[in-house]
């Protein structure tokens, strides 16, 4: 996990070469457990009914939708985001893209609304 030189600049994600404007620096590096999103849900009691879920994975957001595995059907709403489909910055190496991640989405079944700035 790459500690970032600045707020909101962790990620388990490695910053991109492209990246010279933005949390470019790394801190330092730390390993960490990992829980996946299907690990969590397993935490949860099948009598919770609503399960809404908001990810800000520092880039990872997609990463972390596909550690839900089939569990993610459990989520009522989800919220992401993602490097929007206009960007032409490249912030990390495997970012959550737009495209891709309305694409995983709809194959799901679930309505995809985009914001401004690539939050789905």
């Amino acid at each position: 996990f790459g500690i970032g030189s600045g707020p909101a600049c962790s990620s388990i994600l490695k910053t991109s070469s492209e990246n010279k404007f933005w949390c470019a620096n790394t801190a330092e590096k730390i390993q960490t457990v990992l829980l996946t999103l299907e690990g969590l849900l397993n935490l949860f009691p099948d009598t919770i009914q609503t399960i809404n879920l908001k990810v800000d994975a520092e880039g990872a957001d997609l990463a972390a939708l596909r550690g839900a595995g089939a569990s993610i059907h459990r989520f009522d709403t989800i919220v992401i985001e993602c490097n929007g489909r206009h960007s032409t910055k490249k912030y990390r190496e495997g970012e959550c893209m737009q495209d891709e991640a309305e694409a995983f989405m709809r194959n799901l079944g679930y309505q995809v609304f985009a914001g401004e700035q690539g939050d789905l």
